[in-house]
């Protein structure tokens, strides 16, 4: 179960759809690491879900500012992603100020399936 207290939820699936994880995290650096952990697995196929777009946004703000930690975890968990993408990507969405989620719940770009 979801509660404001836990804002985070890692969701990975297989490739036809059917549930892998289901993982909730309190705080943004915990969810990405578990992002990065969980995606190692299945990394095409693995999200992070913030509860609203604000707390999307903590968590864009708080990837922005410890790109070491994403080169860390990225190299860590053999991410398939080039870091630099992220990164990058992080990086544009913090300086809009605002999130790609269009819904409570939603996938947070970079952080999708696929």
């Amino acid at each position: 179960m979801r509660t404001t207290d836990m804002p985070y939820t890692i969701t990975s699936m297989t490739l036809y759809g059917e549930p892998l994880d289901n993982i909730v995290r309190k705080t943004p650096e915990s969810a990405v690491r578990t992002w990065f952990r969980i995606g190692k697995k299945n990394p095409l196929f693995t999200s992070l879900r913030p509860a609203t777009p604000a707390e999307g946004m903590t968590l864009i703000k708080w990837a922005a500012a410890h790109p070491d930690r994403i080169d860390e975890w990225a190299e860590k968990y053999h991410c398939p992603y080039k870091t630099s993408y992220l990164k990058d990507e992080i990086a544009k969405a913090a300086k809009k100020g605002g999130c790609s989620m269009q819904w409570d719940y939603d996938e947070l770009h970079p952080f999708t399936m696929g």
